[in-house]
């Protein structure tokens, strides 16, 4: 094309075409709400290589998010914990100022990435690093 060669960031990755760097930006730009397959239209076809390329994570069944807003909401629910004992689904919500769809997505995808565990009474706590 009349573009000069594209450079990764590191020689083992694959540069991203345009259109998928685009979609990482609307995924980062949507922070801790993200959009669903759907809300992202034909840009979702560009999901898989993002995924590979650890740029963006699957939260629950349908959505879709940036793994650096996965990590500023993996910090903050952390330093939730580390002064309250625990973090409930409202508490993050407030927290994040968002509504309580996308809080229990996050909380539920923390759980599953065995960062929280889920107590009987639904409040979560760290999980204990062996």
């Amino acid at each position: 094309g009349p573009s000069g060669p594209a450079t990764a960031a590191t020689s083992s990755a694959p540069a991203l075409e345009p259109d998928a760097i685009e979609l990482a930006e609307r995924l980062l730009a949507a922070g801790h709400e993200p959009p669903s397959r759907s809300e992202l239209g034909i840009a979702a076809a560009h999901l898989p290589k993002l995924i590979q390329a650890g740029v963006a994570v699957r939260i629950g069944r349908d959505l879709y998010a940036h793994s650096d807003a996965i990590a500023v909401v993996t910090d903050r629910v952390g330093a939730i914990i580390a002064n309250e004992g625990a973090v409930t689904l409202a508490r993050l919500r407030d927290e994040l100022g968002t509504s309580r769809k996308y809080a229990e997505a996050l909380l539920e995808h923390l759980d599953q990435a065995r960062y929280t565990k889920r107590l009987p009474d639904d409040r979560r706590v760290l999980r204990r690093r062996r």
